[in-house]
This record gives structure tokens, sequence and C-alpha cells, in this order.
């Protein structure tokens, strides 16, 4: 029965945020997110490329090493692995 009880509180807390998430979604985005709207408005701008065939996608997801590593990081070259 402990088992039947935990899962119980588990949906019980899953119903109640669920029900309070479409009355605390607007305040957050009010309250936090527009004074950094331009922020978030520039680092669409800044990394937003085009890929042929795709469409527009963050640069972060082509995972350009050269472009968003660490040159320290990147310059490191690992032995060879021995099987």
């Amino acid at each position: 029965m402990n088992v039947c009880s935990q899962l119980s509180s588990l949906l019980q807390i899953f119903l109640l945020e669920e029900l309070l998430s479409p009355l605390i979604t607007p305040l957050v985005l009010i309250f936090y997110l527009r004074p950094k709207s331009l922020e978030i408005v520039d680092f669409f701008r800044n990394f937003t490329v085009d890929v042929v065939g795709v469409g527009d996608v963050c640069s972060f997801a082509q995972l350009d090493i050269g472009r968003h590593g660490d040159p320290d990081v990147s310059e490191i070259t690992l032995p060879p692995y021995d099987s």
C-alpha cells in the first residue's frame, strides 16, 4: 500500500502543477521575461543561421567548435587508441 500512496501523492502534485501553470506562466512572462525581451531577440538575431534544405536554425545546434568553442580545448589532440 505504500507504493500506491506514493503514486497518489505524486499524481496530486502533478495535477496541482497542471492546474496552476496557466496562472503562473503569464506572470513569469510578464514580470521575469519582459525586461529581458531585447536580449532574447538579440540572441535570435545573432545566433540564427540559414541551413540549405533545413531553414533557420540556432548556430549552436551545428556544434561549430571553431566558432563557439574554447580555442584552448579545440587544439588538444588525443593519443591514438590502441585496441
